[in-house]
């Protein structure tokens, strides 16, 4: 029986250990850099060219600047405020030490993925004499309005609604031809 508990206090250490070197860790991916000065701060772009007008507009919502401290609640506010702004489907961050040392100052970048917008839709009826009106397919385009976020469901759907009308239309294009505008809608916001 004491063998036994001398084995519980030692299982209970390792377990304290295995709990204390996790704690250490997480604090080092944080607290590393917590209240060091920030030497730059930098907006870059994922998966699109380099836009400065973008890159200006998106900085100006970044709660972290250039000579001010780095923050890990400053930094996960501006990526709130960056995904709350519309624009940005994803994003992250990444801290970079500047010089050495402990206390060096940190290059802070902000690697955004933006989101796309639907600029605006044009129709071109083919041809032109078909009995289909343009206002009753622009009131079946509800889903890809200027400005909102583009979405191939958005497309589908729509595509749909406009294949539902132009069926019941007399003397619309066939289904073949519905395939082909269907086809041109995708190709055209890809």
């Amino acid at each position: 029986m004491a063998d036994n508990i001398r084995v519980i206090p030692s299982r209970l250490l390792v377990i304290a250990g295995i709990l204390l070197c996790a704690y250490v860790s997480t604090l080092a991916q944080v607290g590393d850099y917590e209240g060091r000065p920030v030497a730059a701060v930098a907006v870059t772009f994922e998966g699109s060219p380099p836009d400065p007008t973008a890159q200006a507009e998106f900085q100006s919502l970044l709660k972290i600047v250039a000579g001010g401290e780095y923050s890990a609640v400053k930094a996960h506010q501006s990526l709130q405020d960056l995904y709350a702004s519309g624009r940005v489907a994803s994003g992250r961050v990444e801290i970079t030490e500047a010089g050495t040392g402990r206390n060096a100052p940190v290059r802070v970048r902000f690697v955004l993925q933006r989101q796309i917008v639907i600029a605006g839709v044009s129709l071109t009826i083919i041809p032109p004499t078909a009995p289909i009106a343009k206002d009753e397919i622009r009131a079946r385009l509800n889903l890809l309005e200027p400005g909102r976020r583009f979405s191939v469901q958005a497309i589908e759907r729509n595509a749909d609604e406009i294949q539902a009308y132009l069926k019941a239309v007399p003397d619309a294009p066939d289904a073949e031809r519905l395939r082909t505008i269907e086809a041109q809608l995708r190709a055209r916001l890809r």
